[in-house]
């Protein structure tokens, strides 16, 4: 057996000891369940940093705007709203309108990813339903 080959077995083990523990006890976990296979080159661009850092920002406290998430963190506007349409992309976050402004919101999920593929500096984020 290959790396990549006991790698994938690894995940699936991991996958559904998660299945089997939500069969046990469903209030501990959420309705929704996300898996990410995806490249290396592609999961580092995801979950960059700042990425990271906004997905822990709307975990920690709700953002009534983009505006106000990215004011709350320091950042552009801009780069706040590039990075919350990308996570939006993935199913990581929802933009709800609410007046004329965009709401970020994080969507309850876990998010199993292979721990020998995050990004050095990234940490394991997952939401509460």
């Amino acid at each position: 057996m290959n790396g990549e080959e006991k790698q994938e077995k690894e995940m699936m083990k991991l996958f559904w000891g998660m299945i089997e523990g939500a069969m046990e006890r469903p209030e501990l976990y959420p309705d929704r369940l996300t898996v990410i296979a995806l490249s290396d080159a592609i999961k580092a661009k995801l979950f960059a940093p700042r990425r990271l850092q906004l997905i822990e920002a709307l975990q920690v406290k709700p953002a009534a705007s983009i505006s106000e998430l990215a004011a709350r963190l320091g950042r552009p506007i801009a780069s706040v709203s590039r990075d919350i349409r990308i996570l939006q992309a993935y199913g990581l976050v929802e933009l709800r309108q609410e007046g004329r402004s965009k709401v970020p919101v994080l969507i309850p999920t876990h998010i199993v990813i292979p721990l020998s593929q995050i990004p050095s500096k990234a940490t394991a984020v997952s939401a509460s339903a």
